[in-house]
């Protein structure tokens, strides 16, 4: 089983560095299903996370990411997901984007979560448009999904999380690659 568990980090690991290049091929059905499942992540953030209202208020936009999978085995893990991108004062997306993650460190740890990223000013948004790799780090533990939401902040912006389900235990550092598209670009118009 310890091999199984090594060779889907690997693929993910591989999958995640290569998935994140582009924020292209949504399709009309996908920015549906994505729009829906971005505005409950946000009225389920604002309902349960104290910060999140005060982010809106505050920020340029924000990315809204629900259902990021992260997985983390031994050494290496991988992960990602994608979401949409909003400009203060419009409740209509501006832009697509996705994440893939690569991290390495030592434990052993899976989660499933939602997040939004905050753009503290007019600058962070325009850095995020532009794309490329961001360097952190996490510590997390988590019993089925038994773990706490939280804010962190990263390369000028802030992130509030709420995981949906998780488990294990890992410390790594984390590289993340952020791709953008405007939408009629990111659906081939």
């Amino acid at each position: 089983m310890n091999k199984n568990l090594t060779c889907l980090a690997v693929a993910g690991t591989f999958a995640a560095g290569l998935g994140g290049c582009a924020a292209t091929g949504l399709s009309n059905d996908a920015l549906e299903i994505t729009k829906a499942e971005a505005a409950a992540t946000v009225a389920h953030l604002n309902a349960t996370e104290p910060e999140f209202a005060g982010f809106v208020g505050s920020s340029a936009g924000w990315a809204v990411m629900p259902g990021m999978m992260y997985f983390h085995s031994y050494l290496l893990g991988g992960g990602g997901g994608d979401g949409l991108v909003y400009s203060s004062g419009s409740s209509d997306p501006v832009g697509y984007s996705r994440n893939a993650r690569i991290s390495v460190g030592i434990g052993s740890f899976g989660q499933y979560n939602d997040h939004v990223v905050f753009f503290p000013d007019a600058g962070s948004m325009d850095k995020f448009k532009q794309g490329g790799w961001e360097i952190g780090g996490e510590a997390a533990a988590a019993i089925f999904g038994l773990g706490a939401s939280g804010e962190m902040s990263f390369g000028g912006y802030n992130v509030v999380a709420d995981p949906r389900f998780g488990g294990g235990a890992y410390v790594a550092f984390t590289f993340d690659n952020y791709s953008y598209n405007d939408l009629s670009a990111a659906m081939g118009n």
